[in-house]
């Protein structure tokens, strides 16, 4: 019932077979109920624990922690992306996700306000390696002409839909049908 399917039940036991013998009643449902208390929905439980099936058979307390590590870093619980954000820092030592963070705030010139608000509209980016960093960061600044800052007004800020976007800026700009608003470092008609 967890999952939903016996389809993504498989896929989790093909992932983690270790579920078998976890504890129903003192480890699995404890996480699962601990996750709806994070108001998590059904579908998105059973999406991380899919993805992360270790959530259900870790130590209460350690699922507890990497909750108030999201919350931390700003992603509410109850939010949309709380999920991905825990899917983001699944069992991530608390310095690795530090020397991520900033890692971003070196490469990307951010605030500790502008991470705030690139990890709340895109978690996983604390996932992307930091030389995949570095060269998304690389590509704004010398290919699109983007200061670096403009990075975290997008929501998929260094993922690849920025990339996409940034590329077809830079085919409009080139055709000349478009030019870069100076304030907000986007697209827009000429």
């Amino acid at each position: 019932a967890l999952f939903g399917s016996s389809g993504k039940l498989l896929r989790v036991l093909d992932r983690s077979p270790y579920i078998l013998s976890s504890n129903l009643e003192r480890v699995v449902k404890p996480n699962a109920a601990f996750l709806r208390e994070c108001r998590i929905g059904a579908c998105d439980i059973a999406k991380l624990c899919v993805a992360q099936p270790r959530m259900l058979t870790s130590n209460v307390e350690r699922v507890r922690a990497m909750a108030a590590r999201a919350e931390g870093l700003g992603v509410p619980r109850g939010s949309r992306m709380f999920w991905r954000m825990l899917n983001a820092l699944a069992f991530l030592r608390e310095k690795d996700i530090t020397a991520k963070v900033e890692y971003l705030k070196d490469t990307f010139r951010w605030s500790d306000a502008e991470v705030g608000i690139a990890l709340c509209k895109a978690p996983m980016v604390l996932a992307l390696s930091k030389d995949l960093l570095q060269r998304k960061s690389e590509f704004l600044i010398s290919e699109s002409c983007c200061q670096r800052r403009y990075s975290w007004r997008s929501s998929y800020a260094p993922t690849r839909k920025l990339h996409h976007n940034s590329l077809k800026t830079m085919q409009q700009r080139a055709k000349g049908k478009c030019r870069l608003d100076s304030d907000l470092h986007e697209a827009r008609p000429v």
